[in-house]
């Protein structure tokens, strides 16, 4: 199982003038800066909490049919297609008949009731593309308060001292005050 990100968030959950104003800085001086830790912060609480912020289009791709998958990234909103490559190059549409969405806030899962009513892929790897939505929404609006929160920090972290800090988590040193705002949004496997 693999997930690949086919476009982009089209906006980050902050702007350049919150966090300019977070920081205290005045013009636009430092503004290529600012917007490359946004970017960076975004993706270090995506990473940290296996969550996309703000809607993006990402495809899992599968070797064979499950009854019950997981969607990385949650939350999800929609499945935009699910394909299966045949053998000869071609590929099958999965009727949205076919499946079922489960929504979840920590997670949501794809459940086709009957794998054999589907068609089987072509391919002895990589057979089966799902293209589906993530995020919390497509504007800064729809992100919750606490992600905006932990990258303010962090941003300012990084600004003012430039410098790791205190606690490691997954590799990345973190101030104890980001890593309390994202700990409820962590998603964790068993087993």
């Amino acid at each position: 199982m693999r997930v690949y990100e086919l476009s982009a968030p089209a906006v980050e959950p902050l702007a350049y003038a919150e966090v300019a104003a977070h920081l205290r800085l005045d013009g636009s001086a430092q503004q290529t800066l600012i917007e490359s830790y946004i970017k960076a912060a975004r993706m270090a609480v995506e990473n940290l909490t296996a969550r996309a912020l703000i809607n993006r289009s990402l495809r899992l791709v599968l070797d064979e049919w499950e009854g019950v998958t997981t969607l990385p990234k949650p939350p999800v909103s929609a499945i935009t297609s699910i394909s299966v490559l045949l053998l000869d190059g071609s590929s099958v549409t999965v009727p949205p008949t076919a499946y079922r969405l489960l929504i979840g806030d920590a997670e949501t899962r794809l459940l086709i009731p009957n794998t054999a009513a589907v068609a089987s892929p072509g391919l002895e790897a990589g057979g089966i593309l799902i293209d589906y939505t993530a995020g919390y929404g497509s504007s800064a609006a729809a992100v919750p308060q606490a992600f905006k929160t932990a990258m303010m920090l962090l941003i300012g972290l990084w600004y003012d001292q430039r410098v790791a800090v205190t606690t490691p988590v997954h590799g990345l040193l973190l101030p104890q005050a980001v890593a309390a705002l994202l700990e409820p949004y962590k998603i964790r496997r068993l087993g």
